[in-house]
């Protein structure tokens, strides 16, 4: 290591006293008599916790400080070569810097067009009475490999014998079998059709009168209990709930901008967009429901930061992940 970088590395272990600049233009490190400011560190800062994989350690202000000096000086070479000439480095130069405008352009739209708490309430509330919102059945079932043993159980069900004995008999499930039967609560979305159909018919403690018949087997049904379910509160939606509205909010603009603008498609490749699903009707469909599952009911080279897609917030990102999740995961009724 040569003095000057000596001298650079060792004025900024001298940051990690806890000094602060009084300005973002005051300098944090010289190198080769280019200054880095306050301001730059902050940036790039940002711009690596941005970054961050998760699990990660997070680096030291002297770890980004020597990042930045190592920029500097890579930096400092390219222009020497009369690399930031070349026209690779000038048309990736104005995609970031379109890229970086329309981020900025959309981020500016959506300061002018803040929303209140209330109205994210009543757009919680509006949503939420979209919802079908399903039952929830606490079930019990005996599997048999034919109609007849089926029906043997049904007629021993009626003569008064226990339903949790017979499955621990019977019952070819194993997996619920020494439990008597026991599947636990399930929804409709959980189980195959139409051992769901089938549940819909049964009244609260009874069992079916005739045998459910599906790709696992013959069933015999009990349902001990049943339920309603009910919609997450709102403030454990309300991020996810103004994320939607932001991303509504940017499709307005960019709507707006393309219906004011003359756009001439010079290629015959160029397809017509799919029209764009609302966030209403994203809540609408996916708030309380999981993914049905087809088992049986009782079986249980990183791109820079700069050269990312434009249009999109941070909010607008996280927008349509977040309806992915349990993003409205309904919750029994007590």
């Amino acid at each position: 290591m040569n003095f000057k970088l000596a001298s650079c590395v060792f004025s900024c272990s001298l940051l990690l006293a806890g000094q602060s600049y009084a300005a973002p233009e005051d300098p944090i490190v010289i190198v080769n008599g280019e200054v880095v400011t306050e301001q730059d560190y902050e940036n790039y800062k940002t711009m690596r916790e941005e970054q961050q994989r998760q699990g990660e350690p997070e680096p030291t202000q002297q770890d980004l400080i020597e990042e930045l000096i190592k920029r500097e000086l890579v930096v400092q070479d390219a222009e020497k070569q009369g690399l930031d000439k070349t026209p690779n480095f000038i048309a990736r130069y104005e995609s970031i810097r379109g890229n970086l405008l329309a981020n900025v352009a959309t981020q500016a739209y959506l300061d002018k067009n803040t929303f209140t708490e209330a109205q994210l309430k009543q757009r919680y509330e509006d949503e939420m009475a979209k919802l079908t919102l399903p039952n929830e059945f606490k079930t019990r079932h005996i599997l048999l490999e034919d109609e007849a043993a089926a029906k043997s159980m049904i007629a021993q069900l009626d003569e008064g014998n226990d339903f949790s004995e017979l499955a621990k008999a019977h019952s070819i499930d194993s997996g619920s079998s020494e439990e008597g039967g026991d599947i636990g609560w399930v929804r409709v979305g959980q189980v195959v059709e139409k051992f769901a159909a089938a549940l819909e018919g049964i009244e609260k403690g009874t069992y079916s009168k005739t045998p459910v018949n599906t790709e696992f087997g013959w069933h015999v049904i009990m349902v001990d209990d049943k339920r309603a379910l009910q919609a997450p509160p709102f403030d454990a939606l309300k991020d996810r709930i103004a994320a939607l509205v932001k991303e509504e909010q940017i499709i307005e603009y960019l709507t707006g901008l393309r219906e004011a603008a003359k756009v001439e498609i010079k290629t015959a490749a160029a397809e017509e967009a799919p029209a764009e699903q609302t966030a209403a009707e994203t809540v609408a469909v996916e708030s309380a429901e999981q993914p049905a599952t087809e088992a049986a009911p009782a079986e249980s080279a990183e791109q820079p930061a700069t050269e990312a897609a434009p249009v999109e917030s941070a909010e607008a990102e996280q927008a349509a992940e977040s309806t992915e999740q349990s993003a409205t995961e309904a919750t029994p009724a007590k």
